[in-house]
């Protein structure tokens, strides 16, 4: 071959390189550097180079451009794509595809990277990686072999996570977690080893319209699935025993739940439900059955018509419980005073028992300067208890300024003189510090207080909880992020009496490894737990 010198080298390699790109790789290889570059016929060769193409920057040792055939090959070769870092001792291109010998790929930037898997053959295409027989390793210790790897490199998901810990509950556990992709979805599989609980499985599908979780261990369940377009919603939730929730999937159990089926698609402006349920009530240790039945529901969108807004609804169910109701409203405005009446008519049937009963709701809204005010007044006039049984009425006051903002609502009911009140503000303060306050008093449900502060990685909360004969109880917590990749944690629930739960938890990476600390106080027990969570390539 004849050497050429790089100064006259650019009009060179424009024609070679950029004026016949669709006779190379049908898109542009720009060449950025190079130490000796030589050519003869069809045949380009370089060192030390640095080139760019499909959206990928390389650095090879050695370059050999093969125009006729449409090839290129290169030696010693590390390849930079969307966060991903390949290297190759050889590599041939043709089109699109890559196909790497005898090297690894890692997400991990650090020279050398602390983990990454190796392979005789890798293929990168434009967006997948595929290797066959691939090891896993941290430094130069080998960790993981695989028969095969495949992974979309625009994914956020990593293909495997390997969890390893300990806690007073679990003992020593390793999670871990594969994810792939179908053409029906994602699909995430898991194997839990727990030293005090046995063995987890787990299985995920997810994908934009649907998604389905499912759990098992120790003849225990957890199963719930959701689809849902334009024309149907069904969703499926069933728990054999809530343990599973907190025992495995570190979860709170729900206060109230059910093994529930349904479907729910529009009929023209209106919506139809049908399903089958059992409600049970959870009591901390266990469920109490309450009922089990079919239902059905159908409720009208609100819609005018001739100038009036009509809305109405029906349900049934196995049990015989059932219900109707329809209201007819119309409204008007007079400057800045909005109006609106309803008026309406319910009937139901519960537990043998038929009551009937007129309701009426009246609404006036209005704006002044920067408030706005509500006024509501509903009423409720039983047929079979010939008398009200329900009258309230609610006042509403808001404002929206430009660092702050402020509501404040009552509600009283003329029948029983019960009243609440609520008051809501956020406020926005120097150096992109804000504060939120919150509250609720009333003589039907306990009394609350929240106050947060939070700045762009911080955030402090405090919720009081009070009810006459109570002890009051307190709720803190602190989320901190002094960093990328470290957080702390702490939160707590606290009585007058007595500490009942209070947990911190720190998490930091080491090198490519997450490290999670947690200490715990739960019902007089001290819980101590070491996460180490390593998201694979």
């Amino acid at each position: 071959m004849n050497p050429i010198d790089l100064k006259p080298l650019k009009s060179r390699l424009l024609k070679i390189f950029i004026l016949l790109p669709s006779l190379i790789f049908s898109e542009e290889l720009i060449l950025e550097k190079a130490d000796i570059v030589e050519h003869e016929g069809d045949l380009v060769a370089a060192t030390n180079t640095e080139f760019a193409l499909h959206n990928k920057r390389f650095l090879a040792k050695s370059l050999l451009v093969d125009i006729s055939s449409q090839t290129l090959k290169a030696r010693d070769v590390n390849i930079f794509t969307d966060g991903w870092y390949f290297f190759g001792k050889e590599i041939t291109v043709e089109g699109e595809t890559i196909e790497i010998q005898d090297g690894w790929f890692t997400v991990c930037l650090e020279k050398p990277p602390h983990c990454r898997f190796t392979s005789k053959r890798i293929t990168l295409s434009k967006d997948k990686v595929k290797a066959k027989n691939p090891t896993f390793r941290l430094k130069e210790i080998p960790v993981l072999w695989l028969p095969s790897y495949s992974y979309n490199l625009k994914n956020d998901e990593s293909p495997y996570t390997i969890e390893l810990g300990k806690d007073n509950k679990k003992g020593i556990f390793l999670k871990s977690c594969y994810f792939f992709q179908q053409k029906f979805g994602d699909i995430f599989l898991s194997i839990d080893l727990y030293q005090k609980k046995g063995i987890g499985l787990g299985g995920k599908m997810k994908r934009e319209d649907a998604k389905v979780n499912l759990y098992y261990a120790e003849e225990k369940w957890a199963l719930d699935g959701l689809f849902k377009n334009h024309n149907i919603t069904a969703k499926a939730e069933s728990y054999k025993d809530q343990n599973i929730l907190v025992d495995y999937l570190d979860q709170k159990p729900k206060d109230e739940t059910h093994n529930l089926l349904y479907a729910e698609t529009p009929f023209e402006k209106n919506i139809a439900l049908v399903g089958l349920e059992d409600k049970k009530i959870w009591k901390g240790k266990g469920f109490e059955s309450e009922r089990r039945s079919g239902f059905l529901s159908f409720s009208s969108l609100p819609q005018p018509i001739k100038g009036l807004i009509v809305d109405s609804d029906a349900s049934f169910s196995g049990d015989g419980d059932s219900n109707v109701s329809g209201k007819i409203g119309k409204g008007f405005c007079w400057k800045d005073l909005s109006f609106f009446q309803s008026v309406g008519f319910t009937a139901g049937y519960k537990e043998n028992i038929v009551d009937e009963a007129f309701v009426q709701d009246s609404n006036i809204r209005g704006k002044a300067s920067e408030f706005e005010w509500n006024i509501e007044y509903e009423t409720s006039y039983s047929l079979e208890k010939s008398e009200m049984t329900k009258r309230d009425i609610g006042l509403s006051l808001s404002a929206d300024v430009e660092r702050a903002r402020f509501r404040i609502g009552t509600g009283f009911n003329c029948k029983t003189h019960q009243s609440e009140i609520e008051v809501e503000s956020d406020l926005a303060l120097e150096k992109g510090l804000s504060l939120s306050f919150d509250g609720v008093y009333g003589e039907k449900k306990k009394g609350r207080i929240g106050v947060r502060l939070t700045k762009e990685r911080m955030n402090a909360c405090l919720s009081v909880l009070a009810k006459e004969n109570e002890p009051l109880l307190f709720y803190p917590s602190l989320l901190i992020r002094p960093k990328q990749g470290l957080l702390i944690s702490v939160t707590g629930y606290i009585s007058e009496e007595e500490i009942r739960v209070i947990k911190a938890k720190t998490s930091f990476p080491i090198h490519c490894i997450k490290t999670c600390f947690n200490l715990g106080w739960c019902n007089k027990n001290l819980n101590v737990g070491l996460n180490f969570e390593l998201n694979l390539p």
